[in-house]
């Protein structure tokens, strides 16, 4: 190990570096990045995830665990580096041993996404001339043990998506318990704080950035009534996508004859096998027409999403069954890009002996970009839907989100001195719905179960949310504001 002296957010003389040999790989050539790994490398990398944990992990244990999963996933030692004639971005099966890094930080560091992000650029994944590492681990942990630490993992996303990056996760967390003789807890004790993000600094007049935290339940109601009105079971990902879309649709500009949206899958289990370790997550087009999204009836367009969707995955299977690797889809600009990997609940449930107090995916800000949502699990059975939207288009998502989820009750405490001090310049969201026009958000009528008593809108100082009415069993709803 070696220490060198930091900047005042890492303790003088606590950086220490512990190597971890890598499996025998070599004589083997550099292999060309195909298209999906390319872009992955360019615009998604590095991939860092971060969790926080009640006891301190031993970096030595952490070491020899790692050996254990490198042996199941030798490429994780490997590097992007530049090689044929012409040069080219090449994945090299090298040699090259993986650091864990531990650092001495402050108390407050452990709980603030802000120190989190700087830190993360202070040790950026190692660049050298024999290439560009594809991971690493930074251990940040207190002189006082009783603090915790927070553990740091960075992927480079030309090793895969998600899904890989879950599968190494739980194959290195199975090698430390094992080591440590501890098995994982099924549970552990709940916090009263969501830690969640300060987006002042990503914020803009024409983009706002925000995130929705929710459970399974909370959407229990609205997919009860659709399957009782259409006998079509819809999922979580469908009804999110729906308001998303009913939000976007009176702002959209309509150069095709249905409102398209480029969503990412993952075909693991749906035509790859579903151990498959790389980028597998393809695009494809889902189309929702105009007149569908016109009449604001979120069933019929949660309905019309699933069919699509269906049909889109059917296709996706054929292509994959003959061995092409992308999908036929649009160059275009959707409506709105969308990318969930909700099914990783692998990655927030005990994890290294420990039940997680804290988990954040880093990259999502590499999703802010205006009309992107991404959802991921969160800890304590919750995930997270984020939006980067218009600000008028967020109070009119904030108006359909508050009329079809019900509340969710966790209590809340202030954010982290790093983030409160800041937070003051955040924009607020628009919760007051959007004025104008007559039209209403349709629901199914009463006799095929409606969406009439959905719950009221949670606690705010904005003006009353209308209310369905008990004789049509409608849930009035104005229209979008007309756009600037």
């Amino acid at each position: 190990f070696f220490r060198t002296s930091m900047s005042n957010l890492v303790t003088p003389g606590s950086n220490i570096v512990f190597r971890c040999p890598p499996p025998f790989m070599g004589g083997y050539p550099p292999i060309p990045l195909p298209g999906v790994d390319r872009t992955a490398f360019v615009h998604f990398s590095p991939i860092k995830i971060v969790y926080r944990f009640a006891a301190v992990l031993d970096p030595r244990v952490l070491v020899q665990s790692l050996e254990h999963a490198f042996s199941s996933f030798p490429g994780v030692c490997g590097t992007v580096v530049l090689a044929g004639v012409p040069a080219q971005q090449c994945l090299h099966p090298s040699t090259r041993e993986i650091a864990v890094r531990t650092l001495g930080v402050a108390k407050s560091v452990l709980y603030s996404y802000e120190d989190w992000l700087k830190i993360a650029n202070m040790f950026p994944l190692p660049t050298a001339a024999m290439g560009t590492d594809l991971f690493q681990c930074i251990l940040m942990k207190t002189k006082n043990p009783s603090d915790g630490c927070a553990l740091m993992a960075t992927f480079n996303h030309v090793l895969g998506d998600a899904g890989s990056f879950a599968m190494f996760l739980m194959v290195w967390s199975k090698a430390y318990c094992q080591l440590t003789g501890q098995a994982a807890p099924t549970s552990g004790p709940k916090e009263s704080a969501w830690y969640d993000v300060d987006f002042s600094d990503i914020n803009t007049p024409q983009v706002m950035v925000k995130r929705y935290r929710f459970t399974s339940s909370m959407l229990a109601k609205t997919r009860g009534v659709i399957l009782k009105s259409s006998n079509i079971r819809v999922t979580n990902n469908d009804i999110l996508m729906a308001m998303a879309s009913c939000a976007l649709a009176p702002y959209a500009v309509r150069r095709e004859p249905a409102a398209r949206c480029s969503v990412m899958v993952d075909p693991r289990g749906r035509g790859l096998p579903s151990d498959f370790f790389g980028n597998a997550a393809k695009a494809v087009d889902v189309r929702i027409p105009w007149n569908i999204l016109d009449a604001r009836d979120l069933a019929a367009v949660a309905i019309t999403i699933r069919r699509d969707l269906d049909a889109q995955m059917a296709h996706l299977h054929q292509l994959l069954s003959i061995g092409m690797s992308d999908s036929m889809i649009s160059d275009a600009e959707p409506m709105l890009h969308w990318n969930s990997w909700a099914r990783m609940r692998a990655m927030v449930e005990p994890i290294f002996g420990q039940v997680p107090q804290q988990f954040e995916w880093m990259g999502l800000l590499k999703y802010a970009g205006e009309r992107g949502f991404v959802v991921v699990p969160s800890i304590r059975g919750t995930l997270l839907l984020q939006a980067a939207l218009p600000p008028k288009v967020m109070g009119y998502m904030d108006t359909i989100w508050n009329l079809f989820a019900l509340p969710l009750t966790e209590p809340t405490e202030p954010k982290p001195p790093s983030a409160a001090a800041r937070s003051k310049s955040m924009p607020a969201p628009r919760t007051s719905p959007p004025s104008s026009a007559n039209n209403s958000f349709s629901a199914p009528p009463r006799t095929n179960g409606s969406f009439s008593d959905a719950p009221k809108p949670q606690a705010s100082t904005a003006p009353e949310q209308p209310r369905p009415s008990s004789a049509t069993g409608q849930t009035p709803l104005p229209a979008a504001s007309p756009a600037p």
